[in-house]
């Protein structure tokens, strides 16, 4: 069984009604494509500043993600060059034992415990303490233990 209805739409108006002609089905109704519900402009507003937050967010977040994985780069690069060129001097170590008091002297830099080394001219213990994050580079001479701690900056 096809049930069929018939409509007469007129192309010549912005605006129409629908009129069932063959009311087989006792429809008997139309939609009135002339009347336009009015659009609620404070939640269009509310919208578009919540679009644009969460957009903002977005932005940050992917700001974020590049500049950690750059500097996570950073890292690993400055640590792979340090580890070839004085491979001679460094001793790669599972852990730092400290059987004595040691006068603790913190380095800002690799350079600087290199210019300790040539003093001292004692090896270089090197343990990355997390992977990719954090290394820390250790010299003993009697009393003094000079550390240099290399971190990503994340």
């Amino acid at each position: 069984k096809n049930k069929e209805i018939k409509l007469r739409i007129p192309l010549s108006y912005d605006t129409f009604k629908i009129n069932i002609e063959n009311d087989k089905h006792n429809l008997g109704s139309y939609y009135d494509f002339s009347k336009k519900e009015k659009v609620n402009s404070f939640l269009m507003i509310l919208g578009a500043f919540s679009l644009s937050i969460g957009l903002s967010f977005l932005a940050l977040t992917i700001r974020n993600m590049i500049i950690a994985s750059k500097e996570g780069f950073n890292y690993q690069k400055e640590l792979t060059k340090i580890l070839e060129e004085h491979s001679d001097i460094i001793v790669n170590v599972k852990r730092f034992y400290n059987k004595k008091k040691y006068n603790l002297i913190y380095v800002d830099s690799f350079k600087e415990l290199m210019d300790v080394h040539s003093r001292v001219c004692n090896p270089i213990s090197f343990r990355e303490v997390k992977k990719n994050e954090e290394a820390i580079f250790l010299m003993t001479e009697e009393d003094n233990a000079w550390i240099y701690k290399m971190t990503s900056k994340k």
